[in-house]
């Protein structure tokens, strides 16, 4: 759920294991209202970033969708923000919901940085 074999080091996975916290129902239900907000006057641009295997979000496949559907299961929440011109989505690959975690946190990162430095925020400066 958190992590992809064999993308992450041991020592990653004992020390999640060793500082996580609980996940109770009522945060889980909780992820509903995010969804009720009206989105329809944000214009901000927007970076959707997780991992390929994200069981959380993706049911452990961002790539599935129908047919109908965009590329990944990431672009549809693009529905969410109906006026935002600047809309992308990143999945890292192979790569669970703990990008931290992974090997690949570092391809995650640099390709935040890249979004917000193309906005010209100058971060990486």
């Amino acid at each position: 759920m958190f992590f992809h074999y064999p993308n992450y080091a041991q020592e990653a996975l004992d020390s999640f294991t060793d500082t996580k916290g609980e996940f109770t129902l009522g945060q889980q239900c909780s992820y509903r209202f995010p969804f009720t907000l009206d989105r329809e006057n944000y214009t901000y641009p927007v970076l959707v970033v997780t991992g390929e295997n994200d069981c959380v979000f993706c049911s452990a496949n961002c790539y599935i969708t129908s047919l109908d559907s965009p590329a990944t299961q990431l672009d549809t929440t693009k529905v969410l923000f109906p006026s935002v011109n600047n809309f992308q989505t990143v999945v890292i690959n192979d790569t669970a919901h703990g990008i931290n975690f992974h090997r690949t946190a570092k391809e995650a990162y640099e390709r935040i940085f890249e979004f917000v430095d193309a906005l010209g925020l100058g971060i990486s400066e």
